[in-house]
């Protein structure tokens, strides 16, 4: 094990044991009021828009899951220019909300096809009958299909599906994702290495992984989301300049620690 790459592990490892509340599984958002099919859709389309300010009003504003498959099943060759009608006033991504994951040009261009291609796919089933029971590889395979979705997306959504109190999807990555640039930049923080390639930063991810799991009791059901997160939170820039600072061991476990939960796991806090 390199230097950084231990100091990482330890790192998380005294996360775990110091501020718990960084890795609650309390999950909060407009989805969790509702449930069942519109909870399973709401997930989808708050992911995709990833500005809950936006995404609510227009997941109520055209009937829920409901409003949309009518509108899908009456017309389907005319859907896609249903969909970009609603979307036109919509302002995709928000902000302080875990990251700017959906870029709004990109995301907007291919909307419309994604949402076609959304119920295309669950085809005669509903959106709760179509993830219930499968493998999280399986669904992620398939949502990465939809135009405009790619792995760090499918990770967000079912990670979203799995975190929710209704407790309808029960599988969880049992595996290192690469999920996006995010990730492979905390990663690239700890490993000096160049020109080498995303599946062998996977590879390392799934190192790091082991490592934890070793050291730390985080549950399985949860140890990939948290690795994958604690990547990604380490390399934003409000927290970066102290993360090399740590690596390069001009601040102790402890004190990074404490900066890190202070920084970043404030909402997840329990109050007095």
């Amino acid at each position: 094990m390199s230097e950084k790459e231990d100091k990482f592990v330890k790192f998380v490892v005294t996360l775990w044991n110091d501020y718990n509340y960084c890795f609650s599984t309390t999950y909060s958002a407009w989805t969790e009021k509702y449930d069942k099919d519109d909870w399973a859709f709401g997930v989808f389309l708050r992911t995709m828009i990833w500005n809950d300010e936006q995404s609510h009003p227009f997941f109520l504003q055209n009937g829920k899951y409901a409003g949309f498959k009518k509108k899908y099943l009456e017309n389907p060759s005319g859907f896609e220019k249903w969909v970009e009608e609603q979307i036109n006033d919509i302002k995709i991504g928000g902000k302080n909300q875990r990251g700017a994951h959906r870029k709004e040009a990109f995301t907007k261009r291919y909307f419309s096809k994604a949402m076609k291609q959304y119920f295309d796919m669950i085809d005669s089933s509903t959106p709760l009958e179509f993830i219930k029971g499968k493998p999280f590889d399986d669904l992620h395979t398939k949502f990465m299909k939809i135009k405009s979705i790619r792995y760090l997306t499918a990770f967000d959504i079912l990670e979203r599906l799995f975190r929710s109190k209704h407790g309808y999807y029960n599988d969880y990555p049992h595996q290192f994702y690469r999920t996006g640039g995010g990730a492979k930049r905390g990663l690239e923080l700890i490993y000096n290495r160049e020109g080498i390639t995303d599946t062998e930063w996977e590879e390392l991810g799934q190192e790091i992984a082991n490592k934890i799991k070793e050291n730390a009791n985080i549950p399985d059901n949860i140890l990939y989301f948290e690795v994958e997160s604690i990547l990604c939170m380490i390399q934003k820039d409000n927290v970066k300049m102290k993360t090399i600072d740590f690596l390069a061991c001009e601040l102790t476990i402890e004190k990074y620690a404490k900066l890190y939960a202070d920084l970043n796991c404030k909402s997840k806090k329990p109050k007095c």
